[in-house]
């Protein structure tokens, strides 16, 4: 099978990765400006498009490296280079903006143990800001 977003149907790359066209259209250009194909080393296999597309896919499906490989028709050693490179530079797109002051999270789910009269319990924290 060789998926290529190109040949994908806006619905079918809206379930891939949760973007539109035009959304996906925006992410490749914003990638382009940090990071251009220089024409240095040995071409890429994929097109600049199909590899934003599997870096989306991945993160947004949790494919695997081979999965993904079957689905692109490539070898897994140019998936984990493609992932090894855009998924850091996504990460950096999506960061939040740096604020002057400390935030606090506290997790859901997290049992902190606590003294009571009567022993040892649990207390249950929910997600809090």
């Amino acid at each position: 099978m060789k998926l290529r977003a190109r040949s994908l149907r806006s619905g079918e790359l809206y379930e891939l990765t949760g973007l539109t066209g035009a959304q996906l259209g925006e992410l490749m250009r914003r990638l382009w400006t940090l990071r251009p194909d220089t024409g240095r080393g040995r071409p890429w296999g994929l097109s600049f498009l199909d590899r934003v597309l599997m870096a989306v896919m991945y993160l947004r499906t949790n494919l695997t490296e081979r999965q993904l490989a079957v689905l692109f028709d490539v070898s897994q050693k140019p998936v984990d280079g493609v992932l090894h490179d855009l998924v850091r530079l996504l990460g950096e797109l999506v960061a939040p903006a740096p604020t002057d002051r400390p935030e606090l999270w506290i997790v859901d789910g997290t049992l902190i143990p606590t003294r009571a009269t009567r022993g040892l319990r649990y207390a249950r924290i929910t997600a809090d800001r």
